[in-house]
């Protein structure tokens, strides 16, 4: 050891010595505290009435979807909760929700609303919550939490289904939305069987949009459209050669694909029913999307609107499950960063492409040909009735309290 070290060797011993100390007296020394963050108070909403108590608000409330524990936007599209969302499997959860339901049983809270368009949406919703439950199969499904939420929404869905004849007064939105001047975008002849947009089905006698159906559970009914630039022949000609095994030509510029959701309901019969309601419209020119816009359609108003830039949605349904992030992410720039590069030739048609439901697992391509509005619709609704859920559904609701 040199006498330079030597010299300065007690400094830095005593160097060392401090800085330790004040470390373990920072890290060990007790500190202010934030106060911690109140939770946010519930956003009790006014979608069914102007008074925020009103049986159905608390309903609609009670099983709106959360995201880190904060509920989510009353008026959304899809607000209630959904698979995997862990809210109804905790005690406080069921607890709240079996009291509304039990309320809204005893009290015949059907017979508060007679507006058609608000016992459409309050069915359709609580037909997507019933789906989400988790009630196991066979003799398990007996003893489980989910089954008693699940026996009490089968009792309120049958209670406020509509008629076939009011079913069929509920309002065309699409052609509403189409006939307005500020919805230029949006082709008027769309759903004209003679006109250049082509539905397309698969000679497979199974739903196109499988993705989507799957997802959604059946519930809504999906219509793909082509369009190639000189109309309708052309199209059918390109489907024709497709069908006999001909190389994949690119599109020409200018063609065009639309997918369309629509609602369906459960009327008084116990029968699905698609209605005339589009729930949303995705286009590949633009490109753009549409959506019901649920406080217009409530207020008897033009409810088609189209989404924004900064327009936002969970990313659960947004990203139909493909997703590891709850969101909310931009509707526009995540569905073509996710699902819809382009499309140069049909493989850009996710329809005819599909997704595989897991890796390795080969996944047949539709046989595509020009169909009917009659013949997806009944495709779409045939998928549904082979479900557990619904098979569970009409079993509650046949064998459960006669009102």
């Amino acid at each position: 050891m040199n006498s330079l070290f030597r010299s300065r060797w007690p400094l830095l011993l005593t160097g060392i010595v401090a800085a330790i100390s004040f470390g373990s007296w920072w890290f060990f020394a007790p500190r202010p505290t934030r106060a911690a963050a109140a939770p946010p108070a519930p956003q009790h909403t006014t979608v069914y009435d102007p008074d925020p108590q009103h049986l159905w608000n608390r309903l609609h409330d009670t099983f709106r979807a959360r995201i880190e524990g904060k509920e989510t936007d009353p008026w959304e599209l899809d607000p209630f909760l959904w698979k995997n969302e862990d809210y109804l499997a905790g005690e406080k959860g069921q607890k709240a929700a079996l009291d509304v339901l039990d309320e809204f049983i005893a009290k015949k809270g059907h017979t508060l609303v007679k507006d058609p368009l608000k016992r459409a949406l309050l069915q359709r919703d609580l037909w997507a919550l019933f789906d989400s439950l988790q009630v196991p199969r066979w003799a398990a499904a007996q003893k489980n939490p989910q089954m008693e939420l699940a026996a009490r929404v089968a009792r309120i869905i049958p209670r406020l289904s509509l008629t076939a004849e009011e079913i069929k007064k509920l309002p065309d939105n699409y052609a509403e939305a189409a006939a307005a001047k500020e919805a230029w975008y949006l082709p008027a002849d769309l759903w004209d069987p003679k006109g250049p947009w082509v539905l397309l089905g698969d000679d497979n006698l199974t739903p196109l949009a499988l993705t989507h159906i799957h997802f959604f559970g059946g519930r809504s009914t999906f219509f793909v459209f082509l369009r190639l630039p000189d109309g309708r022949e052309q199209t059918e000609k390109y489907l024709a050669a497709l069908k006999k095994g001909a190389a994949l030509d690119p599109f020409p510029p200018g063609t065009d694909a639309a997918l369309v959701r629509r609602m369906q309901l459960i009327d008084a019969q116990g029968k699905r029913v698609t209605t005339n309601v589009t729930e949303s419209l995705q286009m590949r020119s633009g490109p753009f999307e549409l959506k019901l816009n649920r406080r217009a359609f409530l207020a008897g108003k033009p409810s088609l609107k189209a989404i924004g830039e900064e327009d936002l949605e969970r990313d659960a349904l947004l990203l139909m499950g493909d997703n590891v992030a709850q969101g909310p992410s931009k509707v526009r720039e995540s569905c073509f960063a996710g699902c819809h590069q382009g499309m140069k030739d049909v493989n850009g048609l996710n329809s005819y492409r599909r997704f595989k439901p897991l890796p390795l697992t080969p996944t047949a391509k539709p046989d595509l040909l020009p169909t009917t509005r009659a013949e997806e619709d009944a495709r779409n609704r045939a998928w549904k009735g082979y479900r557990y859920e619904w098979g569970l559904l009409q079993g509650l609701v046949q064998n459960g309290p006669r009102d």
